[in-house]
């Protein structure tokens, strides 16, 4: 089903123009060591990242209405999916790293396709959903890998030489990706969708790897995961109200989650000096993201099923 928003159009052109700007700051700014790049972006991850999967109690407990089911089974269902890939996640880390990033490229592109003019089953979700992970990976390898490598558990410098190999191929089957489905959609009125693609390429390659992913993951995905919920939920006119209510009805799950998040952090580096403690928590925050996905996405496709419609955003 392909959800359409009256914001969509304006949010375009801001991602468009921001992009633009993110891609020549990336340019001509010095590039940050990983630690620095993970302390300015922790703020904008908790509280608008994080926030963008609070709100899934909230869409759990109208789903569990419109399907006549029960929250709990919802919520037990949500908890159950997040720990078997806590489990993936301590027993095999490698497996673990590769199914987060296949689950983030599909659900990045489903949730891009309706802002950039595609349908959900357009190979542009791919190309979309893939650029916030191949460009870091084909503009900073080192950084990217070192990231890697601290989520694994393995050496930084082999898995930094495996990943200034395997960057440039994934960006040629990119562009060529993009090149074939731009001939295929010449005249079909969607210029601006193929603008979006080169724009944020150019941000995904050229920012700083953690600084990307957080100026992706905030400003365009999150954002607009936002805007379809207000949609889909019949808010028809202003948003300011709608996004109110949105924060205050995620700011609970928001909020247990960073809590968490500090628990865990503490519990593995308490002991530690600073630099290995932010380690940690760089593994605690984006091995948090990778099990809260899982359940998120599935929440997250069931909201946009038919079934959903339904007047009223309260």
């Amino acid at each position: 089903m392909n959800h359409t928003t009256s914001q969509a159009p304006r949010h375009q052109r801001m991602v468009i123009i921001t992009s633009i700007i993110a891609a020549v700051l990336g340019l001509t700014m010095a590039t940050p060591d990983i630690l620095t790049q993970f302390w300015i972006a922790l703020a904008p991850i908790a509280l608008f990242g994080i926030a963008h999967g609070g709100i899934d109690p909230w869409l759990m407990n109208r789903l569990a209405r419109i399907r006549r089911s029960t929250l709990l089974l919802w919520l037990g269902t949500y908890a159950a999916l997040a720990g078997a890939f806590i489990g993936i996640v301590i027993l095999q880390p490698e497996l673990a790293l590769v199914l987060f990033l296949l689950l983030s490229i599909w659900h990045f592109g489903r949730s891009d396709a309706p802002f950039q003019g595609f349908r959900r089953g357009s190979p542009a979700v791919w190309l979309s959903g893939s650029i916030p992970i191949i460009g870091p990976m084909f503009g900073h390898p080192g950084q990217t890998g070192q990231l890697f490598a601290w989520l694994i558990g393995a050496d930084a410098h082999v898995v930094a030489e495996a990943v200034a190999l395997i960057g440039p191929m994934l960006m040629l089957g990119w562009a060529a990706g993009f090149f074939i489905l731009w001939r295929r959609s010449e005249g079909s009125g969607n210029p601006a969708g193929f603008v979006e693609l080169l724009a944020l390429a150019g941000a995904m390659i050229l920012l700083p790897p953690i600084i990307a992913f957080t100026f992706y993951f905030c400003a365009v995905h999150s954002t607009r995961h936002f805007l379809e919920i207000l949609a889909t939920s019949g808010s028809t006119s202003g948003t300011r109200e709608g996004w109110s209510f949105l924060f205050r009805r995620a700011a609970p799950a928001t909020l247990l989650a960073i809590a968490l998040g500090i628990i865990a952090w503490w519990f593995l580096g308490s002991d530690r000096n600073l630099p290995d403690m932010t380690a940690d928590a760089v593994r605690v925050l984006f091995w948090g993201l990778a099990a809260l996905t899982v359940p998120h996405v599935m929440v997250v496709e069931r909201w946009w099923a038919p079934k959903q419609a339904n007047a009223g955003i309260r």
